[in-house]
């Protein structure tokens, strides 16, 4: 067996293996995102406007993930006078679907093979959700400094809205929206056409992993009976073979996700493509099996 063969193997162990070495490949794996993303900052590489959001969603892809390896090391808790070390899986679940999501909203704004012209189209729908969104926000005081700022911005973004809906209606792509999502458009806003679930199916992401994943983890996040019965009838103690194993699961996706990322912004910017290439063998291994376990399989 070669070094190489050798560090291939311990890799695929560190997706089945103890949780430990789950671990410190992810974060290896989030850093190296975190790293790259910086390079495309310190190249100062010029985009228009509206992909600038491409950077800032990496970042949150990047907070959420290294919230994800810190909550899988566990941590003590204390009930009359007990002490136990705890792995709050739950939380694990609820975050790793908002990463998906988040991996999802990237892809269909600015990875997918659609034309600038309907990614453009899909970032001003999202925008002006954003926008309408805050407008409903309130201030619980009405009066002072901090109102008069809050209502003064309120007022000078419903004007970016109006404007906004007006350039959308002028897409060709709005021709297709049909009547329900016109109105949830004007009303609600619509940041994105298709569900979460028809979103997996359409990025590239593996279908038999990604929906299931989410699934499960969206029943965390709504407090859904099938959750919650989970959580009354498991454990989350750090010593809890099951809990260990979501644990390591949310890691997986981590590390999948992260990993993706990494390959959009190595093959769309040299800068990045010349740093990662420099990476360690490990490393970039490490990478590529991630991607292979987590990215659709081309017809």
């Amino acid at each position: 067996m070669t070094i190489n063969d050798k560090i291939i193997l311990d890799l695929i162990n560190s997706f089945d293996g103890p949780i430990e070495s789950i671990r410190k490949t992810t974060k290896d794996i989030v850093d190296t995102n975190s790293d790259l993303l910086h390079v495309i900052y310190e190249a100062k590489i010029s985009f228009p406007t509206w992909k600038l959001y491409l950077e800032s969603l990496i970042h949150k892809i990047i907070f959420a993930s290294y919230s994800l390896v810190n909550l899988s090391n566990g941590y003590t808790i204390e009930f009359k006078n007990t002490k136990s070390k705890i792995i709050d899986y739950s939380s694990m679940l609820i975050l790793t679907r908002a990463l998906i999501e988040n991996y999802l909203t990237l892809y269909y704004i600015y990875i997918s093979e659609a034309k600038d012209s309907e990614k453009l189209f899909k970032f001003k729908l999202w925008e002006l959700s954003g926008l309408i969104t805050r407008q409903g926000y309130d201030f619980p005081i009405k009066e002072g400094p901090v109102y008069q700022e809050f209502k003064n911005k309120k007022d000078r973004e419903k004007i970016i809205l109006e404007n906004l809906l007006t350039e959308i209606k002028s897409y060709p792509e709005y021709s297709g929206l049909g009547k329900k999502e016109i109105n949830k458009l004007k009303k609600f806003g619509l940041p994105r056409i298709d569900s979460w679930q028809k979103m997996i199916e359409a990025s590239d992401l593996k279908k038999s992993l990604f929906t299931t994943i989410y699934s499960l983890s969206s029943n965390y996040a709504h407090s859904e009976f099938l959750g919650i019965m989970q959580i009354k009838q498991g454990s989350f103690s750090a010593n809890n073979s099951h809990t260990i194993d979501l644990a390591g699961l949310c890691l997986i996706i981590v590390k999948i996700i992260n990993s993706m990322v990494i390959e959009h912004m190595s093959k769309n910017f040299k800068s990045v493509e010349l740093i990662y290439n420099a990476k360690p063998f490990a490393l970039q291994k490490s990478i590529e099996i991630s991607i292979k376990l987590g990215k659709k399989t081309c017809p």
